[in-house]
């Protein structure tokens, strides 16, 4: 099986890679990409995804958006909004949030930060396993120590060569989940939401019937408030627009019944778009390919 790492670095210590740079210039970075390939017989394949990067204050560096595989994010130094389905977090410096597939997740940066992410894809159910058992809790605070190691294995992944062994990158992996878990035995939870009651009203009404709203005005009459103030609650504690927001929640779960091998007009009639030729440009926009190619596994733009 292939094993496939592609390892992000801060553009502070190396090159910049031209065919990335204007799309990261957009949000105030530019970064470098390099790809390992390894080949292990007998082994399930896993995708690992490794980067740092460091975001200005005001970017919503990472675009309303899902995926197939597990995303540890760790928040270095600044203060970070984020949004996973329903609930909203606000990070500080030493925060990890883990997000499980196809969990509607963006984050916002409310002062220059610096984070490091580690994406990653199995079908290893060991793995699977202890993954979804750590995303239970969600949002941890590390304490300085274990902050600081995970801090220094995460930078020194970045750092590893081509020449690297497979088995240097697993031994990284692995280091990383043991800290986690050294943690997740008595973790320090922080609160789970920091919106206004309102908005939390809001955002659980919306998870619970998105299939079912068709316009907007559907949202701020059952709540009794004008377009104007729903609006400025998005815009000032999520960084998206209400329209964005549901229309996305429906693509993830367009998504996920995708992988299920549900037809493109099943999964469009079942997520609430006016007909399937809407739902197949909308999911092309955001996915970069369309539903049938998704559901035959081409999920390229994730």
């Amino acid at each position: 099986m292939k094993i496939l790492l592609r390892i992000w670095y801060d553009i502070s210590r190396l090159p910049t890679n031209p065919d990335r740079q204007q799309r990261n210039e957009d949000i105030g970075m530019t970064l470098f990409e390099t790809e390992f390939h390894h080949t292990l017989p007998g082994m399930d394949s896993i995708h690992i995804d490794w980067y740092h990067r460091i975001a200005p204050a005001g970017a919503v560096y990472e675009k309303q958006h899902c995926h197939d595989y597990f995303e540890l994010y760790m928040l270095l130094e600044g203060d970070v909004t984020f949004v996973v389905n329903e609930t909203i977090f606000s990070l500080q410096a030493g925060d990890i949030l883990i997000t499980r597939p196809y969990q509607y997740h963006h984050a916002v940066c409310n002062t220059k930060h610096d984070h490091i992410c580690v994406n990653i894809f199995t079908v290893d159910t060991t793995l699977c396993g202890t993954l979804e058992e750590m995303s239970r809790i969600a949002l941890l605070h590390l304490s300085p120590t274990v902050r600081q190691q995970i801090k220094d294995l995460c930078i020194g992944q970045t750092e590893q060569t081509p020449s690297s062994s497979c088995f240097e990158h697993y031994q990284r992996l692995y280091g990383l989940l043991a800290l986690l878990e050294s943690e997740n035995q008595s973790p320090t939870l922080l609160p789970s939401s920091f919106c206004p009651p309102l908005l939390t009203q809001i955002l659980h009404y919306i998870n619970e019937n998105y299939r079912n709203i068709r316009q907007i005005r559907q949202i701020y009459e059952e709540f009794f408030i004008s377009r104007t103030t729903l609006n400025r609650l998005f815009a000032t504690h999520m960084g998206v627009t209400p329209l964005s927001y549901v229309e996305f929640l429906r693509l993830s779960s367009a998504a996920r019944s995708l992988m299920h091998g549900k037809s493109v007009q099943v999964v469009s009639d079942e997520n609430g778009f006016s007909d399937c030729s809407h739902f197949i440009a909308k999911f092309k926009k955001h996915f970069g390919v369309t539903p049938a190619k998704y559901r035959r596994g081409d999920r390229l733009n994730q």
